[in-house]
């Protein structure tokens, strides 16, 4: 934000509060979110849409906001160690759960590539064609296959040890495009000098309007 034009502040900021208006944003444990939770969840949404000529949420309607790192049930104890969480199908297919703590970290850190409320919203580019398969919606079909044997190639370096991209993003392909949106959206300088091929997808993706190429 800090680096955005007069003009495009105002824009980040008319798309923060249409978020607010029309996602509701629930703070577990609380009558009412606090402003600053909201605004994280809010923010996370606008950044990892930036540059798409669309920023609509699909289906989204609620983000839980957990006080604590949560299970795979959704359950918080001790024991939790889930960040955040976007469904596919069901009764909580339109909604998206984060943690807390884990939001707020992701925004102290602008350079370490990792910013789990980013990481989630990347999951609901993915999922907007209907599937969280790693090839975002709207990715021009004459990309698709060299996305995907990029992906394929760097998740084999990154299993070898030879990859400074988060090891998460090796489970497999729709969390390789999640955590690789996060790595673009903190350090894109980083990503275009380490990986040129991958930078130049997501920038030809995030900045190119035939995105949404018809089917």
């Amino acid at each position: 934000y800090a680096e955005l034009s007069k003009p495009e502040k105002r824009i980040f900021e008319d798309r923060i509060s249409l978020f607010v208006t029309d996602i509701i944003v629930t703070e577990v444990g609380k009558e009412i979110p606090e402003r600053s939770t909201c605004l994280y969840v809010a923010s996370s949404a606008v950044v990892a849409f930036w540059g798409l000529p669309y920023w609509n949420y699909g289906r989204l309607s609620e983000v839980l906001v957990y006080p604590e790192n949560f299970n795979d049930d959704n359950s918080i104890d001790e024991q939790g160690n889930i960040l955040g969480k976007v469904h596919q199908g069901g009764l909580m297919d339109t909604t998206m759960i984060l943690s807390l703590p884990a939001l707020i970290h992701g925004f102290q850190n602008d350079r370490d590539k990792r910013n789990v409320g980013i990481h989630e919203f990347a999951h609901l580019i993915d999922k907007a064609d209907g599937e969280i398969d790693g090839v975002p919606a709207g990715m021009p079909k004459s990309d698709r296959e060299h996305w995907i044997q990029l992906c394929t190639e760097e998740m084999k370096a990154m299993l070898e040890g030879h990859s400074d991209i988060n090891i998460y993003g090796a489970t497999n392909r729709s969390e390789f495009f999640a955590v690789i949106v996060e790595y673009y959206k903190e350090t894109p300088d980083i990503l275009a000098s380490k990986h040129p091929e991958l930078f130049e997808m997501l920038d030809k993706y995030f900045h190119n309007d035939a995105t949404l190429e018809k089917e």
